[in-house]
């Protein structure tokens, strides 16, 4: 793997793997080697590798247009935003290529919304913990005090008092992640939930919701903030939505997108036929009420397999999640357990230094299950 190492910046910290092909619910290797994916390509890949309908649905929009620029619309756009609109109950559509430049939008178009509407309104809540993206506003959202005017007022995730505390008549928008991914798979609470969606409704702020890793089918439902019965202004969505190829989409109501002209923003690439032919064919199955009820029902099974582990290992502190997204608080070794675990055949993952992440493809079978379940506990009985 040497030469491989010098050819890309270091900044993901590369597993020794070179992926020749992917089937089913699996990598190989260039050695023939077999991985069970347990993290989705980090929830892209939630039908698998080898979905033949996917394919054909990109093989046949390949022969039409692959991309035809933002100046025009092409049907799989229009296909895929009639789709969106319908399914978020919100009115307009802006298309990217990732979860970053999804948020990064709608850090724009909120601005926007401050300098045009809300002027007297200029400060935005986020909880400790939440991961917007690796842009500049996004990372600013996360780590500084301010996204340009907008002033950021962080708090404790869960902590209903210090949300009151620095909820004001100045406070412009919310934003929400429901269950945070790289935050250690945290949930918030229903009752903080109902307090954001109160006070947010009595000023008129916006509620911004990220769904890029929670949303289409991940957490058991379509979108998690429709399980919980939270009503978005503002939400975003990715990871999983163009099949595989990049694509995003951030969705907001009327009075949003109405603030927004031509020149205010824009992506190149955002949109890609191939990418939202894939986006519709995605929708198609999630909205197959059958389909839902097979990711919850292998999402029970995988919990119950996990909450087994924790009976007999003292090494688990939690099992924590929600449909098909899981984590495994496991302390100080969750390095090393996800090391045995690549090196046994199971691509894991870790997040916020001691919790175990788990995003298994949708179409996972119990064996699978099983054979993870198996590999997981050879790991912690020689790590915990």
């Amino acid at each position: 793997m040497g030469i491989e190492q010098k050819l890309f910046v270091n900044n993901y910290n590369k597993k020794p793997l070179i992926v020749e092909s992917g089937s089913v619910v699996s990598l190989f290797g260039d050695r023939g080697r077999r991985y069970l994916d347990f993290i989705s390509g980090i929830s892209i890949n939630n039908l698998g590798f080898s979905n033949e309908e996917l394919k054909m649905v990109m093989k046949s929009q390949i022969d039409k247009v692959v991309h035809a620029s933002n100046y025009y619309f092409t049907e799989s756009q229009i296909n895929l935003a009639k789709k969106l609109v319908k399914m978020s109950s919100l009115d307009r559509v802006f298309f990217s290529n990732s979860g970053t430049e999804a948020n990064e939008a709608a850090l724009v178009f909120i601005k926007k919304y401050h300098e045009t509407v809300l002027k007297n309104q200029d400060e935005l809540i986020s909880f400790n913990g939440s991961f917007v993206g690796r842009t500049y506003g996004s990372r600013s959202l996360t780590n500084l005090k301010r996204v340009e005017k907008i002033k950021i007022k962080r708090i404790p995730l869960n902590d209903c008092a210090a949300f009151l505390d620095v909820f004001s008549s100045k406070t412009l928008a919310v934003h929400v992640e429901l269950l945070q991914g790289h935050g250690g798979i945290r949930l918030m609470d229903r009752k903080l939930v109902r307090l954001i969606q109160q006070k947010c409704k009595k000023t008129g702020c916006l509620i911004f919701v990220d769904e890029v890793q929670t949303g289409l089918g991940r957490c058991g439902s379509v979108l998690l903030s429709k399980k919980i019965q939270l009503k978005p202004d503002i939400l975003t969505l990715a990871k999983s939505l163009g099949g595989g190829f990049p694509l995003a989409a951030t969705l907001m109501r009327k009075s949003i997108a109405d603030v927004i002209k031509p020149g205010d923003h824009g992506c190149t690439m955002g949109g890609n036929s191939v990418a939202c032919a894939a986006g519709c064919y995605i929708l198609d199955y999630l909205d197959k009420k059958k389909n839902i009820r097979s990711i919850n029902e292998k999402a029970d099974y995988l919990f119950r397999r996990l909450k087994s582990l924790q009976i007999k290992y003292k090494t688990i502190i939690e099992i924590r999640g929600m449909g098909l997204m899981l984590g495994i608080e496991v302390g100080l070794n969750a390095n090393e357990i996800v090391e045995f675990c690549f090196d046994n055949g199971l691509l894991l993952d870790v997040v916020n230094k001691n919790v175990i992440r788990m995003l298994p493809p949708f179409i996972i079978t119990k064996t699978d299950i099983d054979f993870a379940i198996t590999i997981l506990e050879k790991a912690i009985k020689l790590y915990g």
